[in-house]
């Protein structure tokens, strides 16, 4: 699959975890003003497969457990696992803003930086993603802890492509081999639960306020990397 490269986002992201057949039931209502992403294809979806990294005390969890204002987490995002590229992606929050980097990466590539970040160099990136990166893979010294996927219905605004709404259903996690980095056994879908979640750079249009007024959708927090984590029990044993 051919990937568009976008390498920097800086938007609102705003969550609402509703049973599947809740969003089946909106999907016309959003289509009266949005259109299915051309990204899609030929299907109305498209699988998503993350690998999250964290320290090995989980540092990146333990920030969104503890509710820390300024977080951040790095990992490797395919949208087809036979692709030979994939992103490394850097995601930020602070506050209510969500600020994303990404560069494209093979996950042989990938493979080396974990062994000697240094070799970050090779790739052609940006200056500043380059030397965040090194500097917090050297300092951190971030492990691969789990694998997230999800099929993901989006949709992009009519009238403005800055305004988008993703659908994700479907999830479920796995552990990360050791050797490889590939996925193992995938389990625990989230009881028939999917994420609605709205994405802008300026403020959600009134028709879409009235989608969730409608609809009685009240926003909340919903971190599928700590979800993962959760299901398998991390935390236990971690030392910080």
């Amino acid at each position: 699959m051919e990937l568009r490269v976008k390498k920097h986002f800086r938007r609102y992201e705003v969550k609402y975890l509703m049973p599947e057949s809740h969003a089946d039931k909106i999907i016309p209502s959003l289509l009266e003003h949005m259109e299915i992403d051309p990204y899609t294809k030929n299907k109305d979806y498209y699988d998503c497969y993350s690998c999250y990294y964290d320290t090995y005390a989980l540092g990146a969890y333990r920030a969104v457990q503890w509710g820390l204002e300024y977080r951040k987490k790095l990992r490797m995002r395919y949208y087809d696992l036979s692709d030979v590229s994939g992103f490394l992606e850097v995601k930020r929050k602070q506050g209510n803003v969500i600020i994303k980097d990404r560069e494209s990466i093979g996950l042989e590539a990938f493979r080396a930086i974990l062994r000697d970040p240094s070799s970050c160099y090779l790739q052609k990136w940006d200056n500043d993603f380059t030397e965040e990166c090194l500097h917090w893979l050297l300092k951190a010294k971030l492990e691969p802890q789990v694998w997230v996927k999800c099929k993901r219905k989006p949709f992009v605004s009519s009238f403005n492509s800055n305004f988008r709404v993703t659908i994700d259903y479907d999830l479920a996690f796995a552990m990360v081999d050791s050797v490889t980095h590939h996925p193992l056994d995938w389990q625990k879908k989230y009881e028939k639960k999917v994420i609605l979640e709205a994405k802008f750079t300026d403020k959600m249009p009134l028709w879409f306020k009235n989608i969730i007024d409608t609809y009685k959708l009240e926003s909340q927090g919903f971190s599928k990397y700590c979800t993962a984590i959760n299901s398998f029990n991390m935390l236990k044993n971690r030392i910080i």
